[in-house]
């Protein structure tokens, strides 16, 4: 007879073996492709500034906070646009409109809410549209994470 080249205890820390680098590689690629989600949101949530640290970050953050606002953010106070006003708008709407991520400009100019299929247009005269998804007032150049491009019916 011929003999066997491994024994019991060969065959199965070989197989524990493998199984545990499977089971690593696996491990890492999923925790690589949750850090890439939770990027991508918080980009979509409007926190495109990258985290800075050092000294340079806590000049800017000073600098930001002893300077006079922006001309931009001025602008905005003095007319709020009618795209921001929630009032009508349950709470609940609102945490699902938080909850699909939704932006007053979107980060990918080529999916916005003026291309979606899911954006309603406003009626004219209106500056804002709607969407099928959540309650309120949607831009056209806003964004949430269900973008979906507009079907061609022919």
């Amino acid at each position: 007879m011929e003999e066997n080249k491994y024994s019991r205890r060969e065959f199965i820390s070989k197989k524990l073996f493998t199984g545990s680098l499977l089971l690593g590689g696996t491990l890492a690629f999923g925790l690589n492709a949750v850090k890439a989600l939770a990027k991508d949101r918080s980009q979509l949530e409007g926190d495109q500034q990258p985290h800075q640290t050092g000294l340079k970050s806590k000049k800017k953050a000073v600098h930001q906070k002893a300077g006079a606002p922006k001309k931009a953010d001025a602008a905005a106070k003095e007319a709020p646009s009618p795209c921001d006003d929630m009032t009508g708008v349950s709470p609940a709407d609102l945490e699902k409109r938080k909850k699909l991520a939704y932006v007053n400009k979107a980060p990918i100019p080529d999916k916005h809410c003026g291309n979606c299929g899911l954006y309603l247009k406003p009626p004219p005269g209106a500056t804002c549209g709607k969407c099928t998804l959540f309650k309120g007032p949607v831009r056209a150049e806003g964004a949430c994470t269900y973008w979906a491009p507009i079907a061609n019916v022919e």
